[in-house]
């Protein structure tokens, strides 16, 4: 890597962290601006979903009054209020259009779809408002579902809202929805009871339950919503209307079950509490709108960060860049000329120009340098033209020498070469007889003598090769003949030792198989052993099983007499209670219905407990028998484990017995199978031995002929030699045996 290329990376690599950290920063402020935005969006469908929530709470209302009175009263109250709940939710049915959805976020998405869902249910809901086939509590808890799922909306939208002011104030809007929320059912209830003429004591604690929800929805609002919306709220809450919604619910609250309220009609109640859930409507309104300004000024801020950020993330790295250019030329360009200069003086251009020599930073040192290796190379190249002339004085001089030289050598060789180069060539036609006896120049008497010594000992040593040669053929013919014997009767034994091997395979396999068998029935019958024991131990616990269910029985028709006993007072109590509440006169009406409530509940349980007791007798009959039953059971299995016992011991003496005997015909089989491996190895190891035997007889023979080509005198005693060995073993000069090698195939049964 270059000079500029490590400047460049010295340079890139800060503008690359620049470029991290600018994008980490910008994708940051960018995901708030997507963020502030989708919640500006979802600020429309927030107030689209408030208004239709307000009107599905008055007509809740509506419902509860027309359910109340019995359809006598507010029917057109209901009529027109449902006609203007219809017209809010075309405006929410246009909102959430599919193409709307698909830019909002997949959650926000899906709570929409679901709400939209529960409005499919509403025409059935209003029929049966309308037939009065429905009771005022199901039909309020029914729009209230319906209106939960649309509140669930507003949640949803910010509850992924990073900023803290506006998440915070969006939050506050949310739980006054639910708050306006106990508010409307609380409407209803209210309406439904004053309808009717009266309140339950489950509507009262309902009414009760529903003030105190609201009040600690309200206390939560508080906490998150910002100072001017806590001072509206605070303003509304002491209003003249808010003041009067306080005092009817307690003049509800107050009232007696069953008894009617004087002080209120349902209008009056209707309308006031109506003007109180306005009230929180309109603080949802305001609260809305600091919403939808909280998120405008974040997308705005988000905006504005995101485009400072990157004109100053490009300047920064437009200067960082500026600074690394200029470097890098001031650096770069004076060492390209140096380099240039160097090459040109490597490759012998003494004359070059020597750049920068007058900078006074490390570039002019360096070139003061390569000056330096200049000069140097200028005084060795006027040294090495000094050298060449020596040189070719030298040379002229070494000439002339060798030309004497020459010379010289070549009458010496004329001399040699009529009688060396004679001997050379008689020894070359391999004549061991020929001397040289010429006269030679004294210089190469010696190598005369030497050579005339040696060619004699050569001739000796023919001699005596030549007499070796007869005794190894003699041998060689010997070793034949044995070796061709030997693998005869090697290759009949290791056939007839295959073919009992194969034998004893067979019988080895056969037994074998038949141990198997005897193992695999011992097994057999060990595992039926072990299932009949385990099957006695199951039906003893179920004996144990069935004796407890039985006393659990009894145990059971005790709790019930207690029970039934239990009944049986309360049902005398519930008389008593009746008929003291019948002495109190109007006061005690209230007592007595629940004292016949309690009446008939004892009744009831009375019936049970006996039912339960029928069913527990019939129980414990049918157990008792099942245990007569799984005792005989156990008895037959005893038995049959017995059986199976004596089984077993006689397939496992059979097994054994089969088992030592593979076991010996295995070992019986294992020793005749080495004893085939081993015949087999004899076999080859004699083809080869016979095999070597023929190739060393050939090859005595080729080396007769070869030291019969050699010329030499006549030995002293040879066919002497020869007849004393043929004496000696005649055996060793017969003709070797013609016998052909009987190939095994080595294939086994």
């Amino acid at each position: 890597m270059s000079i500029g290329q490590r400047i460049s990376v010295i340079v890139i690599l800060p503008i690359i962290a620049l470029m991290g950290f600018s994008g980490w920063i910008l994708s940051e402020r960018w995901s708030e601006s997507v963020q502030m935005q989708n919640v500006m969006a979802g600020s429309g469908i927030i107030a689209t979903v408030n208004d239709l929530v307000s009107n599905f709470q008055r007509e809740r209302g509506r419902s509860a009054l027309f359910l109340g009175s019995k359809g006598t009263q507010y029917g057109q109250e209901l009529t027109a209020q449902r006609q203007t709940t219809d017209d809010k939710r075309g405006v929410f049915i246009a909102a959430a259009q599919p193409a709307i959805l698909a830019q909002l976020q997949p959650a926000v998405a899906k709570s929409i779809e679901e709400a939209n869902g529960a409005l499919v249910s509403l025409n059935k809901l209003r029929e049966a408002v309308s037939n009065q086939s429905i009771a005022a509590g199901d039909a309020s808890k029914t729009y209230s579902a319906m209106i939960d799922r649309f509140l669930t909306v507003s949640l949803v939208i910010v509850h992924d809202i990073d900023r803290s002011q506006v998440k915070n104030a969006a939050l506050a809007s949310s739980l006054l929805q639910r708050a306006s929320e106990r508010a409307g059912i609380t409407r209803a209830t209210g309406s439904n009871g004053l309808a009717a003429g009266g309140f339950s004591v489950e509507q009262l604690v309902r009414l009760a339950n529903l003030e105190a929800e609201e009040a600690e929805f309200i206390s939560l609002f508080k906490e998150f919503a910002p100072p001017e919306i806590r001072a509206a709220y605070t303003v509304a809450a002491n209003s003249a209307g808010a003041v009067e919604v306080s005092r009817l619910r307690q003049t509800i609250l107050a009232a007696k079950p069953g008894e009617p309220v004087t002080d209120i009609d349902g209008a009056q109640w209707f309308k006031a509490a109506t003007a109180h859930v306005d009230m929180l409507v309109g603080i949802q309104d305001q609260l809305l709108r600091t919403v939808v300004a909280g998120a405008t000024g974040g997308r705005d801020e988000a905006n504005w960060q995101v485009a400072t950020t990157a004109a100053i993330a490009a300047i920064v790295m437009a200067v960082i860049l500026g600074l690394g250019i200029v470097t890098t030329r001031s650096v770069t360009r004076p060492i390209v000329a140096m380099v240039s200069a160097m090459r040109r003086l490597a490759a012998g251009d003494l004359s070059v120009e020597i750049p920068a020599t007058r900078r006074k930073d490390e570039i002019g040192q360096m070139a003061k340098a390569v000056l330096v290796f200049q000069q140097a190379a200028v005084e060795n190249a006027r040294l090495e033209r000094e050298a060449a002339g020596h040189r070719a004085r030298a040379e002229g001089e070494h000439a002339r020498n060798e030309q004497a030289q020459r010379e010289a050598t070549e009458q010496e060789r004329a001399i040699v070469k009529s009688s060396i180069g004679t001997a050379l060539t008689k020894l070359e036609a391999k004549d061991l007889t020929y001397r040289m006896t010429g006269d030679i120049h004294e210089a190469y008497r010696q190598l005369q003598t030497d050579f005339n010594a040696a060619i004699g000992q050569l001739e000796d040593a023919m001699r005596s090769v030549t007499g070796s040669t007869n005794m190894i053929s003699s041998g060689s013919r010997e070793i034949l003949t044995a070796s061709d014997d030997l693998s005869l009767r090697t290759e009949q034994q290791a056939a007839s030792l295959e073919e009992t091997a194969a034998a004893l395979d067979e019988i080895t396999a056969t037994v074998k198989k038949s141990a198997e068998g005897a193992s695999h029935a011992r097994q057999v019958v060990t595992t039926a052993d072990q299932d009949a024991k385990k099957s006695i131990l199951v039906v003893r616990q179920t004996v144990e099983a069935m004796d407890g269910i039985a006393k659990s029985s009894q145990q059971i028709n005790q709790i019930i007499g207690v029970i039934d006993e239990i009944a049986f007072q309360t049902n005398l109590l519930a008389l008593n209670a009746g008929v003291e509440a019948a002495r109190a006169g109007d006061a005690g009406k209230g007592f007595a219905v629940v004292a016949s409530e309690v009446r008939a509940l004892a009744q009831r349980s009375a019936e049970a407990a006996k039912e339960i007791k029928g069913l527990i007798s019939a129980s414990t009959t049918q157990v008792d028998y099942g245990v007569k039953l799984v005792a005989e059971t156990g008895k037959s299995l005893e038995r049959i484990m017995a059986q199976v016992s004596e089984i077993n011991d006689v397939v496992s003496a059979i097994a054994a017995g089969a088992h030592e005997q593979a076991e010996g015909l295995e070992q019986i089989n294992t020793a005749i199978n080495q004893m085939d491996q081993a015949t087999q190895r004899n076999a080859a190891m004699v083809e080869e031995s016979t095999a070597a035997s023929h190739s060393l007889s050939q090859e005595t023979d080729q080396l007769a002929g070869l030291v019969g080509q050699f010329q030499v005198g006549r030995p002293g005693g040879g066919d002497t030699l020869r007849a004393q060995l043929q004496k000696a073993a005649p055996h060793a000069f017969r003709q070797p045996a013609k016998t052909q090698l009987v190939s095994r195939t080595g294939n086994r049964a």
